[in-house]
């Protein structure tokens, strides 16, 4: 689990290297704010929950989004 709830304190941590977001004393909505303002990326999973990234381990910055899809699926 990405999200880890302590009293009214969320963190969010990368689903592949595990690093924590520096949110301490924050909710929800900050902390969500916070970490994509630092470079972390929030995508759906596919699974009706979401996958947290730290910005080493998530896109490279900059990237095209549009032009990535496209190459998912073949065009």
């Amino acid at each position: 689990m990405s999200i880890n709830r302590r009293g009214s304190t969320v963190r969010f941590a990368c689903d592949d290297c595990g690093e924590e977001a520096d949110t301490e004393g924050m909710g929800f909505s900050a902390a969500l704010e916070t970490i994509k303002a630092d470079g972390w990326s929030v995508r759906p999973d596919g699974e009706g929950g979401y996958t947290h990234k730290c910005p080493d381990c998530g896109e490279p910055s900059g990237g095209d989004r549009l032009a990535a899809q496209r190459a998912l699926f073949g065009r």
